[in-house]
């Protein structure tokens, strides 16, 4: 993480889920505005876009439907990391909780820590009605950020602690797409078009 957004991280601050106003005591210096040594995971520059990872094409000119059962092969196989901002590996217990924060943020089922996509190929089995070519496909959300850590002290403020990037995956999505359709922009199919037809 550059010296730029560090500091913008930083200076953002967290809010906590509770904010609980009480006058200042000579016990307490400020208002109480989170739980005493808690934690919390502020979060920057979230992406979660469409990553594809296995893609085949077949065509229907035969003037009629065809049923085939295709072989999607892998093109690109994604993992899930947790890294502090000087590269080091970050203990599992901080990494968990960073990505089920990152979950939250993203609202997507990720995968732990660590993990990679596994199969090397998809099998589809599909119906092409229409003539023309079909791209057959599967493939995950991508979600990451930038992360930093912040400590409750005393109840009283937010330490600003550890920072850096994290990535994960989400569950696989499989399909076809029909070169001459216009799915959804928000869809796997809509990239699967745009860059394979």
């Amino acid at each position: 993480m550059t010296r730029k957004l560090a500091a913008t991280v930083a200076g953002v601050g967290v809010v906590a889920s509770v904010l609980v106003a009480v006058p200042a005591t000579p016990a307490n210096a400020g208002p109480v505005i989170c739980d005493r040594g808690s934690t919390a995971v502020k979060w920057d520059y979230i992406k979660k876009p469409w990553k594809i990872t296995h893609v085949g094409s077949k065509e229907n000119f035969s003037g009629g439907e065809m049923r085939r059962t295709i072989t999607v092969e892998r093109i690109r196989r994604l993992q899930a990391s947790v890294e502090l901002h000087t590269g080091a590996e970050v203990e599992s217990g901080l990494a968990t909780k960073i990505i089920a924060s990152l979950k939250g943020k993203v609202d997507l089922t990720l995968a732990g820590e660590g993990e990679w996509t596994r199969k090397s190929s998809e099998k589809v089995e599909w119906r092409m009605k229409k003539q023309g070519r079909y791209m057959f496909y599967a493939g995950r959300r991508q979600a990451s950020g930038y992360w930093q850590v912040y400590r409750c002290d005393g109840g009283t403020k937010w330490i600003a602690g550890k920072y850096g990037f994290a990535k994960s995956f989400s569950l696989n999505t499989e399909g076809a797409v029909w070169c001459k359709a216009r799915p959804s922009r928000k869809s796997l199919a809509y990239v699967v078009k745009k860059h394979h037809c």
